[in-house]
């Protein structure tokens, strides 16, 4: 994919970088897993992309996230990179509070109550 095309899916950066911003421990050093979570998000994107695309991925052969590259095999492209995502997330979960908390943490709860 050129500059240009990976513009248009910049959306999907931003995204994961909320999914990961929300789900930082308080008081967690984020210098210190930084790479890690920058990482994690890098690949939870590529993961998102790869959903979206479902297996049009228009030629995409392989995606490296730091120093790991996945060899994509189109209809299973999805589903490495789900892989590659989770483990990213699975070195940087100490930094991380699980997802089912971060969502109460940050509005699910209010949302409840605010239907109720």
């Amino acid at each position: 994919m050129t500059r240009e095309e990976g513009a248009a899916w910049l959306y999907l950066c931003a995204g994961a970088k909320a999914a990961i911003t929300r789900r930082i421990r308080p008081q967690t050093d984020t210098a210190a897993c930084l790479e890690g979570l920058l990482l994690a998000a890098g690949a939870m994107a590529f993961r998102d992309y790869t959903l979206m695309k479902g297996s049009d991925t228009q030629g995409v052969q392989e995606a490296r996230v730091g120093d790991v590259t996945v060899k994509l095999s189109g209809e299973s492209a999805a589903e490495e990179a789900r892989r590659l995502a989770q483990h990213f997330l699975e070195q940087v979960a100490y930094c991380l509070v699980p997802e089912s908390i971060a969502f109460r943490l940050t509005g699910g709860a209010e949302q409840e109550e605010t239907h109720a």
